[in-house]
Parts: C-alpha cells; sequence; structure tokens
C-alpha cells in the first residue's frame, strides 16, 4: 500500500504508471489499483477495498497495468501508457 496524502487521483495515477514502468524495466511487472479519499469511500478501509478491486479489474485486463478512478481519463503518461479507468 502506498499513500499520498493530499494528492489528487491523477497524479497518483501518474506516479502509479511511474512505478509500473520502471517496475517493468526489471524482470518482474507490477498491477495497481487506484483509489481516492473521500470520493471512493468515507474511511480508510473502503478506499483500500476499492483500490483492491481495481487491483483485481488490473490483473484480469492483462496485468502489467494500473486502474484508476473513472474520473481520470485524460491522464496522460509518456511512452507505452497501461494506464485504465475503472468502470464504475
Amino acid at each position: 500500500i502506498a499513500l499520498f496524502p493530499e494528492t489528487p487521483a491523477e497524479f497518483a495515477v501518474l506516479t502509479a504508471e511511474r512505478l509500473r514502468e520502471a517496475v517493468e524495466q526489471t524482470t518482474v511487472t507490477v498491477s495497481i489499483g487506484v483509489a481516492e479519499l473521500p470520493t471512493d469511500g468515507k474511511d480508510m478501509r473502503s478506499v483500500i477495498d476499492r483500490a483492491d478491486v481495481r487491483l483485481y479489474e488490473a490483473k484480469n485486463a492483462g496485468r502489467n497495468r494500473v486502474v484508476g478512478p473513472h474520473d481520470v481519463d485524460d491522464v496522460r503518461v509518456s511512452g507505452g501508457s497501461k494506464v485504465e479507468v475503472a468502470e464504475e
């Protein structure tokens, strides 16, 4: 779990995508689910649960991806971005 206090979801998704790209340069890959407080839940447990659901969406979509909130669909990442948005 990575926490980014007072960080808008679009920046958290960008950070997650940069992490995914860095890890991809090694012999492993990473799938990441991003959630935002209070948009995705009123307490930490519900936000973690939402991020976990998005993590599995990323894995089910082919792994090695970032899935974030549906309202960050305009996020752009240089290179071969694998950022997706959650279907809510």
